[in-house]
């Protein structure tokens, strides 16, 4: 891990739960003996990922978190097995972009947009075979335009509209 930093120049510093992004930009290297020290002027962290662990010692889940501590990038949470479970991406603390939802095989259960902490574009979920089971729209945290449901073999059942949150009659 070290030799790998000292190579590429890395701005990436391990302890024994969390990753650091250091800027290495104000690092002296000192080599002594065989061992080598970085002596730094000034540093900021400029992301933390938390990474936590199951018993079995694989990984439970890995966020990223700014330097105030607070979700700033991929949120990932895993299965037992080590398969993903959940991925969801943050700005400042606020989901932004797209949230998925896994079963134990690593499959699609659902996918949703998020647009500051708020519902906000398409969610679609999923049966097991991969095939869209529902697909609707939001806007603003409100169900807005088509809501379509589909039956195992992909084929339209239903087709409902919304209007601001509001069910339309056709």
């Amino acid at each position: 891990m070290v030799e790998n930093l000292i190579n590429s120049n890395s701005q990436l510093a391990q302890n024994s739960h969390s990753l650091y992004h250091i800027p290495l930009s104000n690092a002296i290297k000192i080599s002594s003996f065989g061992l080598i020290f970085f002596m730094f002027n000034s540093f900021s962290i400029d992301t933390i990922t938390d990474k936590k662990l199951f018993v079995n010692g694989k990984v439970e889940s890995k966020i990223s978190l700014n330097e105030d501590g607070i979700k700033d990038g991929i949120e990932r949470r895993y299965n037992k097995n080590g398969t993903i479970k959940y991925i969801a991406y943050y700005k400042n603390g606020k989901k932004n972009g797209i949230e998925e939802w896994f079963d134990r095989e690593g499959k699609i259960l659902s996918q949703t947009h998020y647009k500051d902490d708020i519902v906000d574009g398409v969610e679609k979920i999923y049966y097991d075979n991969g095939v869209v089971m529902l697909e609707r729209r939001y806007s603003n945290g409100k169900k807005h335009g088509l809501e379509i449901k589909f039956n195992r073999n992909a084929m339209m059942c239903s087709i409902l509209i919304y209007n601001n949150g509001i069910l339309q009659e056709i």
